[in-house]
C-alpha cells in the first residue's frame, strides 16, 4: 500500500514542517499539549470543560490565543483523530508522518466521538424558542449572545441556555453567568407573555365596547379638532398661540387615531408550535438573562416611549 504525502495547507495542531525534508514532525510542546486534551476526554470532559482547563493551566493555542470549545471539538473530531493516528482521513492511506496518538487511545476517543455526534445531531433538530435570533436574548453579565446547549448526563440529554463567551472560551470570559434549563424559561417567557397580551387584550374588548357605544362621540371629538385645525390654518397670519393650538390639537388627533389602531387590531394571535417563535419577537424586543432571574423588555407598537421591562425570577425548585 502506498504512503500518502502531506499535501500541505495549515500545519495541523502538535507537527511542525521540516522544510528541507519536507516533511511533517512532532511538535513537542504541542504533542504535550494534545496529550492533556486526550487524557480530559477520556475522562469525561467536554470541549467546554477542556477549554476551561487549559487556559485556566495558562497553556496557550498556538497563536498565543485562549482555547475555545471549538478548537477543542475539531482536534476530537474523527478524521483529526485519524490524522493523529497517521492516517489520512479522506483515503485512508497511511501517512509519511510520524503518529502522535496511541491506536488505544484512539479508539477510547473515538467511541467518545460518535457519541458526541449524535447529541450534537438531535441538538440540530431541537427547537429552541429563544434562540438563533441574533442579539435578541443576551448575557446580563457580559452582553454575550446566550445560545443553546446540550448536555448529558446520566445517559440523559438536558437543553440548557448558555452565554455563547462562557461555551466558546470558558469562565475566563464570563465567570459569573451559568446553565439555566431551555424548558424552564422557554415557559416562563410564554406565561408572561400571555399574561401581557392578556391584558392587552382586555383592553381591546373595553375599546372595541367603548367605539360601538359611542361612535357618534368619538366621531364628532375628532371632526371638532378638525375643524379646529382647519380654522387655524385658514387664518391670513397665525400667533404664537395659534401655533400651539394647532400642534395641541394635531397631537391629540394621532393619539386617538393611533390608540384605536392598535387595540382594535388582531393583537392576541392563537399561540401554537408554529407561531410561538413569531409571538415573541413581535413583542418582546430583548431578553437579558442573569443567575436567578431574567429580565424581558416588551415593545409597545404605538409609542416605544410605552415600553417596559418585566423581571422573571427562576424558581430553582422547578429546575
Amino acid at each position: 500500500m502506498s504512503t500518502y504525502k502531506w499535501q500541505g495547507g495549515g500545519i495541523p495542531f502538535g507537527y511542525a514542517y521540516d522544510k528541507e525534508k519536507k516533511i511533517l514532525l512532532p511538535n513537542p510542546q504541542e504533542v504535550q499539549t494534545l496529550q492533556k486534551i486526550f487524557k480530559l476526554a477520556i475522562n469525561g470532559y467536554g470541549s467546554k470543560k477542556i477549554a476551561n482547563e487549559l487556559n485556566n493551566s495558562n497553556i496557550p493555542s498556538r497563536i498565543g490565543s485562549k482555547w475555545t470549545t471549538g478548537a477543542i471539538e475539531f482536534m476530537l473530531s474523527p478524521s483529526r483523530l485519524q490524522f493523529y493516528i497517521g492516517y489520512e482521513p479522506k483515503s485512508g492511506k497511511r501517512g509519511n508522518w510520524k503518529p502522535i496518538l496511541p491506536k488505544s487511545v484512539y479508539d477510547r476517543l473515538h467511541v467518545k466521538e460518535r457519541q458526541t455526534d449524535i447529541r450534537k445531531t438531535k441538538k440540530e433538530r431541537e427547537e429552541y424558542l429563544l434562540s438563533g435570533h441574533g442579539s435578541f436574548f443576551v448575557c446580563g453579565y457580559c452582553g454575550g449572545t446566550v445560545k443553546a446547549s446540550v448536555t448529558i448526563k446520566q445517559n440523559q440529554k438536558l437543553k440548557y441556555y448558555l452565554c455563547s463567551r462562557k461555551q466558546t472560551q470558558g469562565n475566563s470570559q464570563c465567570p459569573e453567568s451559568k446553565l439555566v434549563q431551555q424548558r424552564i424559561i422557554d415557559q416562563l417567557v410564554i406565561t408572561n407573555l400571555k399574561i401581557q397580551l392578556s391584558k392587552t387584550f382586555a383592553i381591546k374588548k373595553f375599546v372595541t365596547a367603548l367605539r360601538e357605544q359611542k361612535q357618534k362621540e368619538l366621531q364628532l371629538l375628532l371632526n371638532t379638532h378638525i375643524s379646529r385645525v382647519h380654522k387655524i390654518i385658514s387664518k391670513p397670519n397665525l400667533s404664537e398661540a395659534d401655533i400651539r393650538a394647532l400642534s395641541s390639537s394635531l397631537d391629540l388627533h394621532d393619539q386617538l387615531e393611533n390608540f384605536y389602531y392598535y387595540f382594535s387590531g388582531d393583537i392576541l394571535p392563537v399561540v401554537d408550535k408554529k407561531s410561538k417563535k413569531d409571538l415573541v419577537l413581535r413583542n418582546i424586543a430583548e431578553i437579558i438573562l442573569y443567575k436567578n432571574y431574567f429580565d424581558i423588555r416588551y415593545r409597545f407598537p404605538v409609542n416605544d416611549k410605552l415600553d417596559f421591562t418585566k423581571r422573571i425570577v427562576i424558581n430553582e425548585d422547578t429546575k
